[in-house]
C-alpha cells in the first residue's frame, strides 16, 4: 500500500503541473493585478495615453492649417415682407423660384378705399386754403381801418387769430393729404431688396392685416451668399479676417477662392470650433443656400505658439 507521504507528494507535482500549463495559454495574465517594473525603466506608450489626451492629437491634427475643413453656404439675409397697410390681396404677382430687384413691386392690394381717401383729404385741403385767404384778405382791410383808428384792437386781434389757426388748418389738411397719398401708395407691395422668392405664404382674395403683420412672401438675398466655416479651435490666433481661402463644392463640382470677412471668437463646448465668415459672390446665380462646402485655409500660417507637437516616443527626451 503506497504511503500517505507518497501519496502527498504525487497530488502536489500534479498541482504544480496544472498551474504551469494554465500561466502558459494565451490571455492567461488578463486577471493579473499589475506587473512590476524595474526603477528607472519608462512606461510604455499605451499607458500614457488617456482619452482626453487622444482628443487634444485629434484637434491638433485638425488644426493643420492646410486641414479640409467644411462649410455652408447661407442667404446674407431673409424676410418675410408683408404690406404696410391693410386690404384685400388683389395679386401677387410673383412664385417661387423667381429673383425680383429692390423696389419691383411684389403684390398689389384693392386700392379703391385709399383712392377716396385721397379725394377725401385733397378737398378738406382746398377747403383749408378758401378759409386761410379769407381770413388774410379780413385782416389786411381791418390794419387799413385801424390806422385811422376806425376798428376795435379787440376786433383786429380776433381776425389775426382766426387767421393763424386757417394757416394751421391748412398744415394739417396738408399732412392729411400726404398721409392719404402714402395709404394709395402701400396699396404697391415691393421688394425690399433684390433676392429669391423661396415661400408665398399668401394668395389673391386673402384679407391683409398688419396687427398681426401677415407676411406675403419669404425673400433671401442670395447675392452674394454668406459662407459659414467651422474651425478647430486651435487655429484662432491664426486665422483673421481677410486670410484667403479655397472653397470647393462637390455637388456641383465648383472651386472658387476667396477671402474671410468675419471671425466670432467664440468656441463651441461641443464641437471645440469657431466660425468665420466669407462672402461669395454669386452673380450668376449658380450656388444656392444650404450647399455643402470643401474648404481649405489659404492664409492661416502656423505660428511657434500653437505648433503641433513633435511625434516623439515618450520618455526620449529623457534619453
Amino acid at each position: 500500500m503506497m504511503s500517505l507521504r507518497t501519496r502527498l507528494l504525487k497530488t502536489a507535482a500534479a498541482t504544480c503541473a496544472t498551474l504551469a500549463l494554465t500561466a502558459c495559454q494565451p490571455g492567461a495574465d488578463t486577471k493579473a493585478g499589475p506587473k512590476a517594473t524595474l526603477p528607472g525603466t519608462p512606461p510604455s506608450a499605451t499607458s500614457l495615453v488617456t482619452a482626453g489626451e487622444a482628443k487634444g492629437a485629434a484637434e491638433e491634427a485638425a488644426a493643420d492649417p492646410g486641414a479640409l475643413l467644411t462649410g455652408t453656404t447661407a442667404a446674407r439675409r431673409t424676410s418675410q415682407v408683408s404690406a404696410s397697410g391693410s386690404g384685400l390681396l388683389v395679386e401677387l404677382k410673383v412664385r417661387e423660384g423667381d429673383f425680383v430687384k429692390a423696389g419691383e413691386v411684389i403684390a398689389v392690394l384693392d386700392r379703391r378705399d385709399a383712392a377716396l381717401r385721397v379725394a377725401q383729404a385733397d378737398a378738406g385741403l382746398k377747403a383749408a386754403r378758401v378759409q386761410l385767404a379769407s381770413t388774410e384778405r379780413e385782416v389786411a382791410r381791418l390794419e387799413k381801418l385801424d390806422k385811422d383808428q376806425a376798428v376795435p384792437t379787440a376786433e383786429l386781434d380776433r381776425i389775426k387769430s382766426a387767421r393763424d389757426a386757417a394757416a394751421a388748418g391748412v398744415e394739417s389738411a396738408t399732412v392729411a393729404v400726404n398721409m392719404a397719398r402714402k395709404m394709395a401708395g402701400d396699396a404697391d407691395v415691393r421688394a425690399p431688396f433684390a433676392g429669391l422668392v423661396t415661400a408665398r405664404l399668401k394668395g389673391e382674395g386673402e384679407w391683409i392685416s398688419t396687427m398681426p403683420p401677415a407676411p406675403l412672401i419669404m425673400l433671401a438675398e442670395v447675392d452674394p451668399l454668406d459662407l459659414k466655416i467651422d474651425v478647430p479651435a486651435a487655429l484662432l490666433p491664426r486665422v483673421k479676417a481677410g486670410d484667403a481661402v479655397t472653397v470647393r463644392f462637390p455637388a456641383i463640382g465648383r472651386e472658387l477662392t476667396t477671402r474671410i470677412t468675419r471671425v466670432v471668437p467664440l468656441v463651441t463646448p461641443q464641437t471645440r470650433a469657431f466660425s468665420v465668415y466669407a462672402d461669395l459672390p454669386n452673380e450668376d446665380r449658380a450656388l444656392a443656400p444650404g450647399l455643402f462646402a470643401e474648404v481649405r485655409l489659404d492664409g492661416a500660417a502656423p505660428s511657434a505658439e500653437v505648433r503641433a507637437p513633435d511625434a516623439a516616443a515618450p520618455g526620449s527626451a529623457a534619453q
